[in-house]
């Protein structure tokens, strides 16, 4: 896990060289009114992520929705549907279903992957490949990083196509796309500050991570991984809601994760963080 997590600035610039091949056909993009972010786990998270961080350019109807709760729940579908079906491997019997379900009703059904050929990729009307590589260990970390830079590509792409997004700003997004890479290798050199906060969790009953819009996924794709990896408890939640209830578990031996990449919600985020404190709770 740890060496795939090391490789993510390279999957970040594979990625970023096979979508330009994969790119969706403005002809796809344009009559879809309605995106489903279909997946299980981390490429639930992915999805959800990009569902969020798209709101601000992208004014379709868009949500993230697991993939068992698909198969059983009454999710309106149309030819105006676009089906987000996201899988690493391409064979999450779940996702598989569901991918077939949205077929059947009418989608426009888009595999994300990070294996071809599958089960999915074979499936679905297009198939995009996120190029991650392969991908062994259990927790899945490049891919899901690869999955969201396709994904908001991918999302970009169906603005622009609906002329909701101008080219210099379709322009502006792709260059910032192009500076990930170098970004997570900056990420990557904060490993011994990282190995003291990682030895004060290990010693929690329990980790909470909180954060707020685009950083509230994030937290509960921190929290999957914590959980998966070291068996501690954890939680996400927005960091709003803390006070509604979450704030009662706050006490010493917790620690509490707080997300905060949004510069308009510094304030808001530090609010969150002194209550913590003040519960006793790292």
């Amino acid at each position: 896990m740890y060496r795939e997590i090391c490789e993510i600035p390279s999957a970040l610039e594979r990625c970023l060289d096979g979508y330009e091949k994969q790119k969706l056909p403005p002809s796809f993009c344009r009559k879809v009114r309605r995106i489903y972010f279909i997946g299980c786990g981390t490429a639930y998270h992915s999805g959800s992520q990009a569902c969020v961080s798209a709101q601000s350019f992208l004014d379709v109807d868009m949500r993230p929705v697991y993939a068992s709760e698909f198969l059983y729940g009454n999710y309106p579908v149309d030819n105006g549907t676009l089906a987000l079906c996201i899988s690493q491997s391409g064979e999450t019997a779940d996702t598989v279903r569901a991918a077939e379900k949205a077929l059947a009703q009418g989608a426009r059904v888009c595999a994300v992957t990070n294996t071809l050929p599958s089960t999915l990729s074979f499936l679905c009307q297009r198939c995009v490949d996120i190029r991650a590589g392969g991908e062994y260990a259990v927790a899945s970390t490049k891919a899901y990083n690869c999955q969201l830079l396709t994904l908001l590509l991918m999302l970009a792409d169906v603005a622009a196509a609906q002329k909701k997004l101008s080219p210099q700003k379709v322009k502006k997004l792709y260059e910032g796309a192009l500076s990930l890479p170098h970004a997570a290798e900056k990420a990557l050199l904060c490993q011994n500050e990282i190995a003291r906060i990682a030895h004060t969790a290990a010693q929690s009953s329990a980790v909470f991570f909180l954060g707020r819009r685009e950083d509230y996924p994030t937290a509960q794709e921190g929290s999957l991984k914590l959980k998966e990896i070291s068996y501690i408890h954890s939680e996400a939640y927005p960091s709003g809601e803390l006070k509604h209830g979450t704030l009662a578990l706050m006490e010493k031996g917790v620690t509490a994760v707080i997300i905060s990449s949004c510069s308009d919600l510094v304030e808001k985020n530090s609010a969150a963080a002194k209550e913590v404190q003040c519960r006793g709770a790292e």
